[in-house]
């Protein structure tokens, strides 16, 4: 079986994979996983949101609430790289 950590990196490397291209809510970081590596995959909130703060304080991602109508959307994208 895989170890705790084993697994947690697997669910940092999904999240950041789906993140690649375009900024995506909580919601749809998740089907975009179940999309990816099969429908059976799906994380559950308790797992999927402290992952997302853990790589924004990594600063791996960044977030930022959608402007607009209600309701509002908090998306998350890919940090920028400056060197």
């Amino acid at each position: 079986m895989f170890s705790v950590h084993a697994r947690r990196q697997r669910r940092i490397s999904r999240i950041l994979a789906v993140l690649e291209n375009e900024a995506l809510t909580v919601l749809e970081i998740n089907n975009a996983i179940g999309m990816r590596f099969g429908r059976w995959y799906r994380m559950s909130p308790g797992t999927l949101y402290p992952l997302l703060f853990q790589l924004e304080n990594q600063k791996k991602i960044a977030s930022f609430w959608k402007t607009g109508p209600y309701p509002r959307k908090r998306l998350y994208t890919p940090a920028k790289i400056t060197t």
